[in-house]
C-alpha cells in the first residue's frame, strides 16, 4: 500500500494537461491567488493561448470559464500549520488514498471510517482528469501526523495524509476517518489540488471541507469564506451502519 495502484478510478499515469506543455510558455497555476483575482488570471491565460496560435478549446476548462454559466469556484481556505513536513515524508512512504491502515501496521485506524469522494471540475462543469488531490487531517484523538515526532505520538494505525489522481471523469476517492473537533475547530479535512506532484506547492486550490449537519456557526475559518459560497465547502453526508459517506465536488480555475 505504498502508492495507489492503478484502478478504474485512479489512472496509472499522473500526466496532466499542463498549459506550458501545449504553448511553450510557463503560466503558473494560480499560486496563492486570492479568490477575487482568479478570473483575471484566467483571462491572462487566454492571452497566452491566443498568442501561441492554439485554439482556446485545445485545453480543458478555459473556454467560457468566465461566462454567465460558469460554476462558482470552490473558495480557498487556510492551509494551516500541519501540512506534512519533510521529516514526515522521510519516515512514511505510505501515501495512498486509504488512510485507515498503514503499511507495516496490523492495527486499523481508531475512529469512525469515512469514504470521501467527488469530482474535480472546471468552471464550465467539465471534469479535470489527471489532477493530483491530497488530503490531511488529525487522528481520532485530535493529533496531526505531520512530522516524524507526531507520527510517534499519534495513532499508529492512521496514515494522516493521502493523495490520489483523478480519473478521466474527474473523480477522486479516499478512505479516511470522519474528522473530529479539536482546539476550537469544528471537524474538517484539509484538501489541496494541483496539476502534478511537482506543482503541489503552486497549487490550483488549497481549502478545507466540512460535513453537512455539523454545527459550523462558531468556526472562524469557514466564516472567512464569502457567505454566499460557504455551502461550496460543505460535503453532503450519508451515514450507514459501516461508515460515513461524504460527497463533495471541487471547482478549480484552469
Amino acid at each position: 500500500m505504498t502508492r495507489p495502484a492503478p484502478t478504474a478510478l485512479i489512472p496509472s499515469s499522473s500526466a496532466c494537461p499542463l498549459i506550458r506543455a501545449a504553448t511553450g510558455a510557463v503560466v503558473e497555476p494560480l499560486a496563492g491567488a486570492p479568490f477575487a483575482e482568479q478570473p483575471e488570471r484566467i483571462a491572462r491565460r487566454r492571452l497566452v493561448l491566443a498568442a501561441s496560435g492554439l485554439p482556446l478549446l485545445a485545453l480543458p476548462g478555459l473556454a467560457g470559464a468566465t461566462g454567465s454559466t460558469a460554476l462558482p469556484l470552490t473558495p480557498r481556505q487556510s492551509e494551516g500549520p500541519f501540512y506534512p513536513q519533510q521529516s514526515f515524508f522521510a519516515a512514511r512512504s505510505d501515501l495512498d488514498a486509504d488512510l485507515l491502515q498503514v503499511t507495516g501496521s496490523a492495527a486499523l485506524a481508531r475512529g469512525t471510517p469515512m469514504a470521501l469522494s467527488g469530482r474535480v471540475l472546471n468552471t464550465r462543469g467539465e471534469p479535470v482528469g489527471g489532477a493530483l488531490v491530497e488530503i490531511w487531517q488529525c487522528d481520532a484523538g485530535g493529533t496531526y501526523l505531520y512530522t516524524a515526532q507526531t507520527l510517534r505520538q499519534g495513532d499508529p494505525g492512521f496514515q494522516g495524509f493521502g493523495r490520489t489522481v483523478t480519473d478521466a471523469q474527474g473523480r477522486y476517492a479516499f478512505r479516511t476517518l470522519r474528522p473530529v473537533p479539536y482546539g476550537g475547530r469544528v471537524p474538517h479535512v484539509h484538501v489541496k489540488v494541483a496539476l502534478t506532484e511537482r506543482d503541489i506547492r503552486r497549487d490550483l486550490l488549497t481549502t478545507q471541507v466540512y460535513l453537512r449537519g455539523d454545527d459550523l456557526s462558531g468556526d472562524f475559518v469557514i466564516r472567512s469564506a464569502p457567505a454566499a459560497l460557504r455551502d461550496r465547502l460543505i460535503a453532503s453526508v450519508q451515514t450507514t451502519a459501516a461508515e460515513v459517506r461524504a460527497s463533495w465536488d471541487i471547482v478549480v480555475a484552469i
